[in-house]
């Protein structure tokens, strides 16, 4: 983007602090805002609302020791209001803190771009989702589908955002998979891209199944899903994967038997050869394990199952 020109500092903006934010296109500014004129943007408020307590916790701690870390990046509507675009969770912890601290008054520090459009926004809070700090695959999952809403497409929000459309894609893959596990997993933030992904290419991407490259899988699948109790997203995973896996045929074997017990088992090798064992002939007499050996034998040969 060109250079753009913004408004020069207001009496509440601090002098010293505009102009850093170099090489964005942008010049933003750093200001405190009281935390009653904070709005914040619809895909950060989702991001902030999936963050652990315990990470707002720490993040509360932090306050109270050394202060904020880093200005939170966010835009001036055209109402003037200052909007937050990324890292709300920091405005979660922040509220947390006043609230624990009613004597303080302090605001939130921000990164205010006086101008910010939508792709730019989603650009920035793309960067902030990918490393997964805090935000869970579902959540960012559900980013990426806000992102092709707004934008038309995968292709079109993978460019927006600045990623490959491959990651677009498996992102969504968690929020395809949330819908068909949902009800069935006891923690949906739980469920995890690659399981994810894994599930989908079975069942197919498409609602009605129609690009699944097995639809006897698929059915296998989702019928294995319906017999499953609620469970934790690994356990469900594992369970549909575990229905996928065909038992491997056991080789054929017949067992020798004399006088009502097992006294040894005659079965075919991978290469065709044939293997007895006689683990427990006991008393047995070898006229009478000859003879069984050889009616196996015959019986077998006759089948063509040897």
């Amino acid at each position: 983007m060109t250079e753009q020109k913004i408004n020069e500092p207001t009496d509440d903006v601090p002098k010293g602090k505009a102009g850093i934010g170099h090489n964005s296109g942008f010049t933003p500014r750093i200001q405190m805002v009281p935390l009653a004129k904070i709005e914040i943007w619809l895909p950060a408020q989702e991001q902030a609302d999936d963050v652990l307590p315990d990470v707002i916790e720490e993040e509360v701690g932090i306050l109270a020791e050394a202060g904020q870390r880093a200005p939170v990046p966010a835009r001036r509507r055209s109402d003037g209001r200052i909007e937050v675009v990324a890292s709300a969770h920091v405005v979660t912890a922040v509220s947390r803190y006043i609230e624990l601290n009613p004597e303080r008054r302090d605001g939130v520090e921000v990164r205010v771009f006086e101008r910010l459009d939508d792709a730019a926004a989603y650009r920035l809070l793309a960067q902030q989702i990918e490393p997964a700090y805090a935000a869970s695959s579902l959540a960012r999952g559900q980013f990426y589908m806000r992102a092709v809403e707004q934008f038309g497409n995968e292709a079109e929000a993978a460019k927006a955002c600045r990623t490959s459309k491959a990651s677009v894609s498996k992102n969504l893959d968690v929020v395809r998979a949330c819908a068909i596990v949902g009800d069935k997993v006891l923690i949906p933030r739980d469920i995890a891209q690659r399981p994810a992904s894994w599930l989908m290419g079975v069942v197919g991407r498409d609602p009605d199944g129609s690009d699944a490259p097995d639809q006897a899988a698929r059915s296998t699948v989702l019928a294995a899903l319906d017999h499953l109790d609620v469970a934790p997203a690994s356990r469900i995973f594992a369970a549909l994967r575990a229905a996928t896996k065909t038992k491997t045929p056991r080789r054929a074997r017949s067992v020798l038997s004399h006088g009502g017990r097992e006294i040894g088992r005659v079965r075919h090798k991978k290469d065709g050869a044939i293997r007895i064992d006689l683990d427990d002939l006991g008393d047995t007499e070898l006229e009478i394990v000859v003879d069984l050996i050889r009616e196996k034998l015959a019986s077998a040969l006759q089948a063509s199952s040897f």
